[in-house]
């Protein structure tokens, strides 16, 4: 009988893990971003992780090896903050803003399936710090990128320099008038009104997710092309890359 319950148990933690990883990946998968997606992921994360310490529990070697690697993923994410090649990170952020071009268009949209614009400004950066954070075992850039990827910011409040992460540069009438020697790749463009924002890729490149043409395009600037092009604009940086 108690092996009959044993079994009966261990098929519906199994259960229950398969519909926590089901979640999971609808969750993941669903392109908008709001509170209610981000606790459902968080939930389905910490149930998955019930359900394998029960399943591995009485294997010993199994446990302490989930366990140590749990444990080492806190212990990286909670390392101190060292010292970081500013212009490699600029690199990594260029190439994970590139990745986006071409997707979807949706508002309130912020994964790899659609942006909006604030959503690939901010998606760029949290790839980028985990990517280069991982790379450099930087636990505190992968910590700030899962902090970022929590606290939802618009582009305006991005040009408000919310929670400190963002820093003003300065400002201009328009990107097709702006100085590009005095900005830098990685910079990123937010309208003054605060209805939209853009980032540098260098050369002349700006990369959006517009909601004209519905998708993430790259222009070069001066360009008529664009009617954000034409707009006073605020000249904003990640406060990392001040460092």
């Amino acid at each position: 009988m108690g092996k009959f319950k044993g079994i009966m148990l261990k098929s519906l933690i199994r259960a229950v893990l398969f519909v926590a990883l089901f979640g999971l990946i609808l969750q993941t998968l669903y392109p908008i971003r709001n509170t209610f997606i981000k606790l459902g992921i968080l939930l389905f994360v910490v149930i998955i992780w019930i359900c394998l310490f029960c399943l591995t529990y009485l294997n010993r070697k199994i446990r302490y090896f989930f366990l140590g690697f749990t444990a080492a993923i806190l212990l990286f994410c909670c390392m101190p903050s060292h010292q970081i090649n500013e212009n490699k990170f600029r690199q990594q952020y260029v190439r994970s803003l590139s990745f986006y071009e071409s997707k979807p268009y949706m508002w309130g949209a912020e994964n790899f399936l659609a942006v909006d614009c604030s959503g690939l400004i901010r998606q760029g950066y949290i790839d980028a710090g985990v990517i280069y954070g991982l790379k450099t075992f930087n636990g505190a850039l992968v910590r700030e990128a899962v902090l970022l990827w929590w606290y939802d910011a618009s582009a305006k409040a991005m040009r408000d320099e919310y929670r400190n992460r963002t820093k003003q540069i300065t400002k201009a009438p328009s990107i097709n008038q702006l100085d590009h020697s005095k900005i830098l790749p990685g910079d990123f463009a937010v309208t003054q009104n605060g209805a939209h924002c853009l980032a540098y890729l260098g050369d002349g490149r700006w990369i959006q997710a517009d909601p004209t043409p519905n998708q993430v395009t790259i222009s070069v600037a001066p360009t008529e092309s664009s009617n954000w092009f034409k707009q006073p604009v605020y000249i904003m940086r990640w406060s990392a890359f001040n460092q």
